[in-house]
């Protein structure tokens, strides 16, 4: 292990203080006055007064003092020759750009117009014929070519020669070829907005020719971004425009002597980088090969650049200067520098120091003493967490919270790295870590995700910041709780929001969803790998309904997916098949699993037989295909990043343009297999077993429908107290609550914008903290509190029968905050659970209810039914183990007072009203349940049940023999639908107000029909019958996923509406639709079925 050591003599540990920045600030000031006694002056009068400088000075002060930084911080981390020898490979290619300025481009380019056409060379030059890599050929080209230019005259033939070449390589498809992967003779094309992707047109749709596609490699890293050499071409091409005060990339473009910003002919608006990055200042330091320098140039406005870049923006290229012709790739150039930098020796301890210290930021180059204020910021996303960094910054302490589970940081990341990349994971292996937010679920592969750990290393290895995962705003914590416990401000960084549903004729049929839900579902539980327990399904063929770039990723990665999933299964099905026979495996299928399976093995079979050609094979099986309502050029992707349109057409997606979806068609079992089209105005059917519905958001408003007394909506987002303002409510004592990100009208729509609304609304909010008066409160003892009262863990694990286990966990505010109705997401740890060929089987959220809370001793009981395979898993917990519990979530079920009320639970459903009836019996009602069970000895909690319940009516399709009841209950034998009728008829319990049921969808579908029976004789006129849904679930958090989105008919007009389950669980008995409910909860059945059975035999589980 390398051991880290300064030369200025700081400790590892000082630097995560303030007092240790300081040492390293005046070593560097101490540094800069031994090399430049007047830059120097210069430089601490501009820290004095930054805001003395005109914007031309101060680029020009900036990339002074950046080489000198260059060279301090080479000495500092004793790096100097592995710098130098960086410097020298960007210096040594430098004629290549020479060349390509002074004689490519004046000598061959330009003057094209005066020769003829372009005619295939007899014999390639000398140089080009050589061993050596095309770069080394190139280089040694463009040296002679400006050897030759030194003396015209007698070079002349040489230089005709070199001409010829030149214009064959830059002009004939021979030429382009032998020079694809090299850069001499690549000269910016003319930029035409309505062919910024070369498309050809098929029967199918719109794709690329086929020399232009490439093969999928899974979800290993798609797009490694440019080369070196390549950033360095981009960098030269940059024509540094801020000398002049006119680098539009950075500040927007104008229209001309106004401060209006120009809109290209796509409609974009061009207002350059919303963080205002000092661009043309960092290219012009990259050119010269000062990649410190440049790097800490980035770092002065965007300090987490490691969210940012290649594949993630481009609003700085959108903006760039050259609009009619191809703009400067800035995002691949800013990624290069990061890559340069993490390349070296302790290169992320150099990025760490320059987040926390960074001597070119003339107003704060060092963070602040601590405030003592305490700030709460929801979300830890892109904008969440910005906002973190720079509430530490200004010397706030800062808890993170964040709705996902997130795994613990391995504790070895808070010591010296030296060797970061080392440290990084194949993208197809990597631990879903949970930290990003939308940048961990909603970005694909194509983007190096491995990012996210640096980005976090930098955060939790700050003394007063803290991070929680699986805490939702709005369930263990409120405004008001917030107060309560200490926060002085609260951040909302929840920007995801509610995607669109497209109403549809079988919309809801099994195989259609919602592409966010697929996205989230893929990326979050690694359904790729092949240790997932993930049942999540896809079929061919695969259509994606949109035309942004959600749509994009939906169908790209689904068809990367495909293949995975069918030989994952393939493999689970042989392996049972070998070990259990046929018949046992198969016996609990229904005819529809039958038919899946052969289709999934037989397309395993024949990926298997031809691994180099699954793009071909999965367009002849139906591919992917994007249908939107307009043009290609008009779709939301082409406009804002044509480069994903291009890329996914690479991957054979096609792309069907002016299309308007009519109706989901359906097979014999209900499942979607085709959808029915206007093109053109033209009915067409095309074939599709997999729709995803990408149409679009809502901003996240869910705080003002739980809050309506704090929050308001204006547009559709989050009203501000006042326009373009962040803060959204205060309080009489100062206290403050701002939005950041999406939830912000001003800054939604990128990962970048976020970030900015971050950089230009925390300081106005550390104004307002800093007026705030609090009784100081010793951070660390601040800290503890709240992580005692946000880490759920485990106390008991106890087996209650066969199938069923119970949980006991210490949550405090996930007690205190319960209501009687409301669930939870359970999920383990990977570190607890498990593994199998070295990766952990991964925990799919669970749904569950408490089935008792005791909020005095903070606890929590949960029983988990061992139907599935991440149920099964979750037998594996230990007293002490931390989990997951996100809640309480839904809604609080509707207490009435005084009335007569019959709850009803089929199964361990009962378990889930055990809350509900005490609460019911403390607010005066009288309390009867119907509880069915199969057998008596599967019943669990009878003792809890009886104390909760003034009569209870069991029945059990087994008989009862030695069946012990209270005097008053009474037992039945047969179906909770056949004793429902009993009571009816013999009218053994009348005149009831309210009625709810926890049941199978099928139960719940049957007590329905029989409604008009049972009003006659069993319930009131205006009876209140409630179906407490179990519907799909998967983020539970209130609309971000939907896919506990739920379809329900009013049974008078006939009118459907969607709803969320996971917000609203208790629904009208009469207005939900049984039908689309069952469908949705099948269908992913056949591989539940399947990885449940493969789990057990996998690690021991068998009976």
């Amino acid at each position: 292990m390398k051991k880290f050591s300064l030369k200025n003599d700081v400790s590892f540990e000082e630097l995560k203080t303030l007092k240790g920045l300081k040492k390293v600030d005046q070593s560097f000031l101490l540094f800069l006055r031994g090399q430049d006694p007047l830059t120097a002056n210069a430089y601490q009068q501009a820290r004095r007064a930054p805001e003395s400088l005109t914007s031309e000075e101060n680029s020009f002060l900036l990339i002074k003092i950046a080489t000198f930084l260059e060279i301090y911080l080479a000495k500092l981390f004793d790096i100097e020759e592995t710098v130098e020898k960086a410097r020298e490979n960007h210096t040594i290619l430098g004629p290549i750009w020479r060349c390509k300025r002074q004689f490519i481009l004046r000598q061959v380019a330009l003057k094209k117009k005066e020769r003829s056409s372009v005619n295939n060379i007899h014999s390639v030059l000398d140089v080009f014929q050589s061993d050596a890599p095309l770069l080394t050929q190139e280089l040694t080209f463009s040296c002679d070519v400006l050897e030759w230019l030194e003396n015209k005259v007698q070079n002349g033939e040489k230089l005709r020669l070199a001409a010829d070449y030149t214009e064959w390589a830059l002009y004939h498809p021979e030429g382009q070829k032998k020079h694809a992967k090299g850069i001499l003779f690549k000269l910016p094309a003319r930029w035409d907005f309505s062919r910024l992707v070369d498309t050809v047109e098929t029967k199918k749709g719109i794709s690329i020719e086929a020399s232009k596609k490439r093969e999928r490699k899974g979800f290993h890293h798609t797009d490694d971004g440019i080369r070196l050499e390549q950033a360095l071409d981009q960098a030269h091409y940059c024509i540094k425009c801020h000398p002049q005060g006119k680098d539009s990339c950075s500040k927007g473009l104008f229209e001309k002597g106004t401060e209006v910003l120009q809109k290209n002919p796509l409609g974009n608006t061009l207002t350059g980088c919303p963080l205002e990055q000092k661009i043309s200042e960092m290219n012009q330091l990259k050119a010269q090969g000062m990649n410190l320098a440049a790097f800490a140039m980035i770092l002065v406005d965007n300090p987490l650049v490691a969210a940012t870049g290649h594949r993630i923006c481009n609003d700085c290229m959108k903006a760039c200067i050259f609009q009619k012709q191809e703009p400067v790739d800035i995002p691949s150039i800013e990624t290069q520098i990061l890559e340069d930098i993490l390349a070296l020796p302790w290169g992320f301890e150099i990025y760490a120091l320059l987040v926390r210290w960074n001597p070119l930021n003339l107003k704060k180059p060092l963070p602040e003493a601590s405030t003592g204020r305490n700030t709460l910021v929801v979300g830890m996303g892109p904008a969440g967490f910005t906002v973190s960094h720079y509430f530490l910054r200004d010397g706030h302490t800062v808890i993170g919270i964040d709705g996902l589970k997130i795994e613990p940081l391995p504790a070895s990341y808070k010591e010296p790295i030296y060797d970061i990349k080392a440290h990084f994971e194949d993208l197809d292996q990597r631990l879903i870590a949970g930290f990003g937010g939308v940048a961990e679920y909603g970005i694909t592969v194509r983007w190096q995700k491995n990012y996210l750990l640096l980005i976090r290393i930098l955060l939790e290895r700050q003394e007063n910041f803290r991070l929680f995962g699986g805490i939702r705003f709005g369930s263990q914590l409120n405004q008001v709780t917030s107060w309560s416990l200490g926060f002085h401000h609260i951040a909302l960084c929840c920007g995801a929001g509610s995607p669109r549903w497209l109403p549809l004729k079988n919309g809801m049929a099994p195989g259609v969803r919602l592409a966010q839900d697929f996205l989230m579902a893929l990326q979050l539980t690694g359904a790729s790998r092949n240790t997932s327990l993930s049942s999540l399904t896809v079929r061919l063929p695969i259509v994606v309904i949109g035309g942004g770039l959600t749509a994009i990723d939906a169908a790209t990665e689904a068809l990367a997916y495909y293949p995975l999933q069918v030989q994952k299964f393939s493999d689970r099905y042989q392996m049972l098949v070998d070990k259990l026979g046929k018949d046992q495996v198969t016996q609990n299928w229904q005819e529809e699993d039958h038919e899946i399976a052969e289709e999934f093995l037989a397309h395993a079979h024949l990926f298997a037989q031809h691994p180099g050609n699954l793009r071909d094979l999965l367009e002849s099986l139906g591919g992917a295909t994007i249908l939107y309502r307009k043009d290609l050029t008009e779709a939301p992707s082409y406009r804002l990043n044509h480069e994903e349109v291009f890329k996914a057409l690479q991957e054979g997606v096609k792309f069907l343009p002016d299309i308007i979806p009519k109706e989901v068609l359906t097979d014999a079992y209900g499942h979607a297999n085709g959808l029915k089209i206007d093109h053109n105005s033209h009915e067409q059917v095309i074939p599709a077993k997999t729709i995803l519905i990408a149409t679009g958001t809502t901003p996240n408003t869910q705080v003002v429908n739980e809050y309506p007394e704090i929050f308001d909506v204006a547009d559709g987002y989050l009203k501000p107290l006042a326009e373009k303002s962040c803060l959204v409510s205060k309080d009489d004592m100062g206290r403050t609550i701002s939005h950041f990100g999406d939830v912000n009208a001003h800054y939604a729509g990128s990962v970048v914008k976020a970030m900015a609304s971050a950089k230009q609304g925390v300081p106005h909010i550390t104004e307002s903290l800093l007026k705030i008066q609090f009784n100081q409160v010793d951070t660390s003892v601040f800290i503890e509190k709240i992580k005692q009262l946000l880490t759920p863990n485990v106390m008991a694990v106890n087996h209650l029968t066969p199938t069923a286990h119970e949980l006991i966990i210490h949550a405090p505010l996930v007690a205190q905050q319960f209501q009687p109705g409301q669930f939870f997401r359970l999920q383990s740890y990977d570190s607890y659970v498990p593994s199998l060929y070295n990766q952990p089987l991964m925990m799919e959220s669970l749904a569950v209810r408490g089935a008792w809370v005791d909020k005095e001793q903070r606890l929590i009981q949960i029983v988990i039914f061992e139907a599935g395979a991440s149920s099964l898993l979750s037998r594996y917990l230990k007293p002490g183990d931390p989990v997951v519990l996100m809640g309480p979530t839904g809604m609080a079920t509707e207490i009435p007072h005084h009335e007569k009320v019959l709850l009803v639970g089929e199964g361990h459903g009962a378990v889930g009203l055990i809350e509900i009836g005490k609460a019911m019996q403390k607010a005066g009602n009288e309390v009867h349940y119907l509880i069915g069970y199969e057998d008596s000895k599967d019943v669990i909690y009878k003792e809890r049940l009886e104390q909760t319940a003034d009569f209870i009516y069991w029945t059990f399709n087994h008989r009862a023999e030695k069946w012990s009841r209270r005097p008053k209950d009474q037992l039945y034998q047969g179906t909770l639908i056949e004793t429902l009728k009993k009571l009816a008829e013999t009218k053994q319990v009348t005149g009831i107000d309210r009625f709810l049921i926890i049941a199978s969808t099928k139960t719940m579908a049957a007590i329905e029909q029989m409604r008009p029976q049972l009003n006659v004789s069993l319930f009131k006129t205006k009876c209140e019958m409630i179906a407490s849904v179990n519907a799909p679930m998967q983020c539970m958090m209130k609309g971000v996923c939907g896919q506990c989105l739920q379809r329900h008919t009013d049974p008078l007009t006939g009118q459907e509406s969607m709803v969320l389950s996971c917000r609203t669980q208790d629904q009208p008995l009469q207005k939900v639709d049984y039908e689309s409910l069952s469908g949705r909860l099948q269908q992913n059945s056949l591989q539940e079925k399947v990885n449940a059975l493969w789990q057990r035999h996998s690690i021991g589980l068998s009976d």
